[in-house]
């Protein structure tokens, strides 16, 4: 019996190919990474817009409302998600004001790093570039509206019974005051810093009672003597 050798060797019809054609696994397995790590970044950017949604809806609770309407309830109707949305980002309440405070640190960093470059700008004569950043960065925040102190004064009294909260303002003020302490301005640098930082204090508690003038004399005061000059204390 004669075999037809048209059924050793079938014809490839469209859509066929030879197993030599096929595509060589590692670029298979190339390709579906790619997509994976492109499926994860959106994954990522998806979920940072989120977390920024909440952080800025409580951000507005405290500003407008204070500490005691922050409620996971609140929060979600503000940022217009579901409950189980914010709790899938942020497990509690604790978790998110740990994000609110560090945040905060971040933008505290932010301000003092802005006024040195302010202080580097108009050649400041303060021996000590972040003295001279404190004093630039107290002149903007004075200049600022006092409303604009509520957020500050919501997150630093949640603070006050939240212990991992206050550490991570603290580890940032230990920093601060640890590179004081070889400060080019001495002593009166440490003394500077101290008097501005109770300045802050009493406009975020809107108790800066005292007139602009009184202020600049103040101020004026302090960088000569943090620029290495003798200068009388008195007003």
């Amino acid at each position: 019996m004669t075999t037809d050798p048209s059924r050793l060797n079938p014809p490839k019809f469209p859509g066929t190919f030879e197993p030599a054609d096929a595509a060589d696994p590692s670029e298979l397995s190339e390709q579906k990474g790619t997509v994976k790590r492109g499926q994860l970044r959106r994954t990522n950017r998806q979920g940072t817009e989120t977390k920024e949604l909440i952080c800025e809806a409580a951000k507005t609770i405290l500003r407008e409302e204070g500490g005691e309407h922050l409620t996971f309830d609140r929060i979600a109707r503000v940022a217009d998600m579901s409950k189980g949305t914010l709790m899938y980002h942020y497990g509690s309440k604790n978790a998110l004001m740990e994000e609110l405070m560090e945040r905060y640190r971040d933008r505290l960093a932010k301000r003092l790093s802005l006024g040195m470059i302010e202080a580097e700008m108009i050649e400041s004569k303060v021996k000590d570039p972040t003295v001279a950043g404190f004093f630039e960065w107290y002149r903007t925040f004075h200049e600022e509206d006092a409303s604009n102190t509520a957020y500050g004064l919501s997150i630093l009294a949640l603070s006050v019974k939240n212990d991992r909260m206050l550490k991570v303002l603290q580890d940032w003020y230990e920093e601060l005051f640890d590179g004081l302490r070889d400060s080019k301005a001495g002593v009166d640098g440490l003394i500077a810093v101290l008097a501005l930082e109770g300045l802050f204090f009493l406009r975020h508690f809107r108790m800066d009672m005292i007139g602009d003038e009184e202020v600049r004399a103040a101020l004026a005061v302090m960088e000569r003597r943090c620029a290495g000059e003798d200068v009388p204390s008195a007003l």
